[in-house]
């Protein structure tokens, strides 16, 4: 062994010279590698996990938590890519052979490189993020996201007007996600007595699955063209497909990637977020304290490391109702995993026929002006007495409907519940939330305009429901 780890060594000074020799821009080794801090007794390596097996945002947090280290510590930390060394192994390895007193790897992709050298380095404290290996050195930390996807079902329940919602998932051999979405629609099921049922479809068999946005897209338009009217998609780069697909039918859909909440908030209601930064920090300062604890460690809503954020377009009611559900999880009044997920709750999409022609289901975001706010929509007519999303409109005059379906006027009548044709009589489409008097229909529904009205459109930022 002795003999292995000196030539490994050997090797690694033959590389980091000839990368001198090359570095990009003159830069020497130490910034070529992301070495960072200065030279104390304390360092610290992360080893990013693949781009396409790792939950978005999760490298640049463990980073992130970690770089935090440095103002309490006289430490120094590097942060290896996969594609500096040979592979996984190698990264690992090099960090461990090289003083490193923690060493983060990032990603269910890194176990099995884990598994094989943490062996080697007992004096190493070895942290694996959204992975888990069993040896006395390391310590695997677990972000229990589901408890942010039973949020969305809650959420996906509540705006559902077919009853219908669905979920969709990268490798059909993990279902955990899909198991927190299903208990927050039974949840609400069970509180409000509704019906609603959820249906499923995978993406793939293996983790790569959930980096195809394509096939993301399909998934979720074949749920929206058999009646599904909320989707909620998980991991990886499905969302960003399911997003599009939400899109283009005028539709829900929940992501895990808050990104989309604020480029799409319209049809992005709502993204289950990691925020692992605290974890992160938590873990490291315990471990270069010398509290250092092996073993399988999950970490949720309670230590804030989820959370589920909405957009503006979301109403007031019922961005206080998932507070408050949120506020009751955290106190322990509510149990998602206590809740037990009844026979026929969950069926696969096989079982639904896909209509390509079927028009928009009832939920029908647009792209008017948020739930949360009074004033005009973007949608035809404009009047100040609707708001697209569903939320309290202005006052206002208005008995007619707009691009998007249903929405509640505080002075107004009910809008039209069925969208028209494209070809309706009459109305124009504006940018600005303006109307026109007495405009009959609109370019997307029924209904008379009132008086001309106007509203805002700046895209609003994404709301925390914490603090709602």
């Amino acid at each position: 062994m002795a003999v292995r780890r000196s030539a490994i060594t050997c090797l690694l000074i033959i590389m980091l010279t000839l990368f001198s020799g090359c570095a990009r821009d003159g830069q020497d080794n130490q910034e070529y590698y992301g070495i960072y801090g200065s030279a104390g007794p304390w360092k610290v390596g992360i080893v990013k996990g693949a781009a396409d097996k790792t939950p978005s945002g999760l490298n640049e947090a463990v980073a992130a938590g970690i770089s935090k280290i440095i103002k309490d510590y006289d430490a120094e930390y590097t942060v290896l890519d996969q594609g500096d060394l040979v592979n996984n192994e190698e990264c690992l390895r090099y960090l461990a052979e090289n003083g490193y007193n923690l060493v983060i790897a990032v990603g269910a992709g890194m176990e099995e490189s884990l598994a094989k050298i943490a062996p080697d380095y007992p004096d190493v404290s070895f942290i694996i993020f959204d992975g888990e290996v069993e040896q006395d050195n390391v310590s695997s930390v677990k972000i229990t996201e589901e408890e942010g996807a039973f949020l969305a079902g809650v959420a996906a329940a509540a705006f559902t007007k077919s009853n219908m919602v669905g979920y969709v998932g990268g490798a059909m051999t993990d279902h955990t996600m899909e198991q927190g979405f299903a208990r927050g629609v039974q949840y609400v099921n069970i509180t409000e007595g509704k019906k609603v049922k959820v249906y499923v479809s995978y993406a793939g068999v293996t983790e790569k699955a959930a980096g195809d946005s394509e096939r993301g897209k399909q998934l979720a338009a074949n749920m929206y063209w058999s009646g599904v009217d909320v989707v909620y998609s998980g991991p990886g780069s499905l969302g960003s497909g399911a997003a599009k697909a939400a899109a283009e039918n005028r539709s829900i859909a929940f992501v895990n990637d808050a990104s989309l909440v604020n480029t799409m908030p319209w049809n992005v209601y709502g993204s289950v977020i990691k925020k692992p930064e605290e974890v992160v920090y938590a873990l490291a300062k315990k471990a270069l304290g010398g509290e250092f604890a092996a073993g399988r460690a999950g970490f949720g809503l309670t230590h804030g490391a989820v959370d589920f954020i909405l957009s503006q377009a979301v109403p007031e009611d019922t961005a206080g109702k998932l507070n408050r559900i949120k506020d009751q999880i955290k106190k322990g009044e509510i149990k998602p995993y206590a809740i037990e997920i009844p026979v026929g709750l969950v069926t696969d999409m096989k079982e639904l026929p896909v209509d390509r022609n079927r028009p928009p289901a009832g939920a029908q975001p647009g792209t008017g002006n948020s739930g949360r706010t009074g004033g005009g929509s973007n949608s035809s007519g404009g009047s100040t007495g609707g708001s697209s999303n569903g939320g309290t409109a202005g006052s206002g005059e208005n008995t007619g409907g707009t691009t998007t379906g249903p929405s509640t006027g505080t002075n107004t009548g009910e809008a039209a519940d069925n969208p028209g044709n494209d070809d309706s009589a009459g109305g124009s489409e504006t940018t600005d939330g303006s109307g026109t008097d007495g405009t009959t229909g609109g370019s997307n529904g029924n209904g008379t305009a009132g008086d001309s009205g106007s509203g805002d459109t700046t895209d609003p930022l994404p709301q925390d429901i914490g603090s709602t």
